[in-house]
């Protein structure tokens, strides 16, 4: 590149105009899902799943400096992180370390998941180089920030690697410590030390009461999604101890599992 062609990036790069929307809504303007990710593929929305709209502006929050995602199965914890991180990369880049249990689901996730969204987001698909060696399953370097996958089960790879963004998904898999290394999420964090505004993200769906993530959620503020009754309006929590179904529905005093199943309903606590 000429120095005059450097130049008028730079300049560029200074006077461009700054990106004011939200997450929500560069999420919703910018990013699409493939059939790889949803069984509705299109524009990302936020409609069918409100409770996701505070995690994602948590990505653009300065205070916000650790995020406990401890969400059930399929409830779009993961794709709250893959969104706010592609953000990240568009608008506020750092080195970016992304943990996943093993090496083996890091690559599988980057290669099905991930890339396929990069790839269909116009922002961020602009920041990949133009170098494919440069831009790999596990290391990839956008323009100003390089992202890493690792596996948990990789303690040399945890160790070396600085971060002012980090992922540590599903983390209630994640490889304990042992006599001679520290936990998987002990030694990810440690590698936000040399960054005053990381940020440090965990997700994972509870297993037990000393599990990553309830340990993490309880350390934090602890918030829940209220959900209003279509009826009465009243906001609360759902709660399994309010989902009811016909109690004779058995044969031979076991329950028949099609009855339960077509006669449960969710009992609103205030109407």
């Amino acid at each position: 590149m000429t120095l005059a062609a450097q130049l008028d990036r730079s300049l560029r790069d200074v006077f461009a105009p700054i990106d004011t929307r939200s997450v929500r809504q560069w999420a919703e303007d910018e990013i699409v899902l493939s059939r790889r990710q949803t069984e509705t593929p299109g524009p990302y929305s936020t409609l069918l799943t409100p409770y996701v709209r505070e995690p994602l502006e948590c990505f653009s929050d300065p205070r916000v400096t650790d995020l406990g995602l401890c969400f059930g199965t399929q409830t779009s914890k993961t794709t709250i992180v893959m969104i706010g991180t592609a953000w990240r990369m568009s608008n506020n880049p750092f080195p970016t370390l992304w943990v996943m249990p093993t090496e083996s689901m890091a690559r599988s996730f980057s290669e099905n998941r991930w890339q396929p969204m990069v790839d269909d987001c116009r922002p961020l698909a602009s920041l990949k180089p133009h170098n494919t060696h440069r831009y790999k399953t596990l290391e990839q370097q956008f323009k100003d920030a390089t992202l890493t996958f690792v596996g948990s089960n990789s303690p040399s790879n945890l160790a070396s690697r600085p971060a002012g963004l980090l992922v540590m998904d599903e983390t209630d898999k994640f490889a304990e410590a042992t006599e001679k290394e520290s936990s998987a999420v002990a030694l990810a964090e440690n590698r936000t030390k040399s960054y005053t505004n990381a940020l440090r993200v965990k997700t994972s769906t509870p297993t037990t009461p000393d599990g990553e993530i309830w340990t993490a959620f309880l350390s934090g503020d602890q918030r829940y999604y209220y959900v209003p009754c279509p009826h009465c309006g009243d906001k609360q929590r759902l709660e399994f101890s309010q989902v009811k179904w016909d109690k004779e529905a058995k044969i031979d005093g076991k329950w028949n599992e099609d009855a339960v199943r077509d006669s449960a309903y969710y009992e609103c606590a205030a109407c």
